[in-house]
């Protein structure tokens, strides 16, 4: 099974594992945590660039707030770690890009624009 980083920053390390990513925390002994899970191989990952979300995107995308208890992103303990897109109805995204200090604007196969605020 092939692991391929897709995202890095000073803290953190987001690797792709067949369809799953995974948050790797490069300064601290603890395990890594499943910030995604996409239908097929996920198409990108973006970490924000105060370290304070990660998104990860393909088939539906999962914007991961990086903050205590760093939860599995479907805990159902947590459900404000993260804000799931696309998944209930199938929306495949290409790309993503940090448009403010808590924005985000995804752009989906078809060329449309998503703006989330993250915070």
């Amino acid at each position: 099974m092939m692991h391929e980083v897709i995202a890095e920053s000073e803290h953190y390390r987001v690797v792709s594992v067949y369809e799953e990513c995974r948050l790797e925390f490069k300064k601290e002994d603890r395990p890594y945590v499943r910030i995604g899970d996409f239908y097929g191989d996920a198409e990108f990952a973006m970490i924000d660039k105060n370290e304070k979300f990660v998104v990860t995107g393909g088939c539906g995308a999962v914007i991961y707030r990086l903050q205590e208890p760093f939860d599995d992103f479907t805990s159902k303990k947590n459900p404000d770690q993260a804000i799931l897109m696309g998944f209930d109805e199938p929306i495949y995204y290409d790309s993503v890009e940090q448009i403010g200090d808590n924005a985000v604007r995804l752009i989906d196969a078809d060329g449309e624009e998503t703006v989330v605020e993250v915070y």
